[in-house]
C-alpha cells in the first residue's frame, strides 16, 4: 500500500502521519526487545502477548507484512 493511500485511510495529513508512524515504531520496537526477551525466557504467554500487540498495531497503522509477521510469531 502507498503511503498516500495510507495516510488517506487512517485521515492523517502527511505531519501527523509521520508523527503516528515514529510513535508506532518506538512503541514496536520496545515490544520487539520484550518479545525477544520473552522468547529467551521460554515465556509463551507472554511473548505470544507481545506478538499479538506489534499485529494489532501494525494492521491498524496499515503495515500488513509487519502484521503478517507478528501474526506467524
Amino acid at each position: 500500500m502507498s503511503v498516500e493511500k495510507m495516510m488517506a485511510e487512517l485521515g492523517l495529513e502527511e505531519e501527523e502521519f509521520r508523527e503516528v508512524t515514529e510513535t508506532f515504531m518506538d512503541i514496536a520496537l520496545s515490544e520487539l526487545e520484550l518479545l525477544k526477551t520473552a522468547v529467551r525466557m521460554g515465556a509463551a504467554p507472554e511473548a505470544a502477548d507481545y506478538a499479538h500487540s506489534i499485529k494489532g498495531a501494525a494492521l491498524g497503522m496499515g503495515f500488513q507484512e509487519i502484521s503478517d509477521t507478528a501474526r506467524t510469531v
